[in-house]
């Protein structure tokens, strides 16, 4: 048996069901519940995965162009959702709402990031790009640790130490970015559930399901916004 046994749709899948299970947690669930940590550990699986499969996509798109486009528009049309769930507020005004993006967007910056290190510009140039991307994705959802893991996985896809590092990034700017937010580190700790995630890329066969090639493409881009906006409408039921 091929210790390997993972697909791309598969991989997509528990990517899914963990980004569901972590909203409703998130939504749903009193954050001092056991119950709320181990939800929102599993859902810790989802933006390393994606962030893996944007790397791949890039490898392996036969039109950047209308990639980039693509998680473009679906980051314009979950943007609204985002925000009300994030927040549980409209936004004050224009520079809040566009300060506080959601995932998609920094997906779009990676790619570009990804274009940049690939392409034939001058190393100078290539580092100040660069930098401005990782500067735009802390607008964004995950801010940095997307446009790093992206970097990880574009650079190391082939090298034994691609999972060694994956986690010691993870781990550094994970506990730079919430250690001051927090009053103990119990209250954050769920997040370090991104190091699951090398378990399961250890696990990716590199197989791409012909039979469901649409939904490869389309059904996370469809599904991100659409099951934001059934929780936020479930809560409000629960309201009234």
């Amino acid at each position: 048996m091929n210790k390997k046994f993972l697909s791309a749709t598969m991989l997509k899948c528990i990517a899914v069901i963990a980004m569901t299970i972590d909203h409703v947690a998130f939504m749903f669930v009193p954050p001092e519940s056991p119950v709320y940590f181990v939800m929102r550990l599993f859902g810790r699986l989802t933006a390393p995965i994606m962030s893996f499969f944007i790397v791949e996509g890039f490898i392996h798109t036969k039109n950047y162009k209308k990639y980039f486009l693509r998680m473009f528009v679906f980051g314009i049309i979950s943007q609204p959702f985002y925000f009300v769930m994030i927040f549980r507020n409209t936004p004050q005004n224009t520079a809040e709402f566009f300060m506080n993006l959601n995932v998609m967007f920094n997906f779009c910056i990676s790619l570009i990031l990804l274009k940049i290190v690939s392409g034939k510009l001058h190393t100078e140039k290539k580092i100040f790009l660069s930098g401005i991307c990782f500067m735009l994705s802390d607008l964004c959802d995950w801010s940095i640790m997307i446009p790093a893991w992206v970097l990880i996985f574009f650079f190391f896809r082939n090298s034994k130490f691609r999972t060694g590092l994956f986690i010691s990034v993870s781990v550094v700017l994970i506990t730079l970015k919430y250690l001051p937010m927090y009053n103990s580190f119990a209250e954050f700790s769920y997040q370090y559930g991104v190091i699951m995630t090398t378990v399961l890329i250890a696990l990716y066969n590199g197989r791409r399901s012909q039979k469901f090639s649409k939904l490869n493409r389309w059904f996370f881009y469809v599904y991100y916004p659409l099951h934001i906006a059934v929780i936020e409408i479930l809560l409000i039921l629960i309201v009234i």
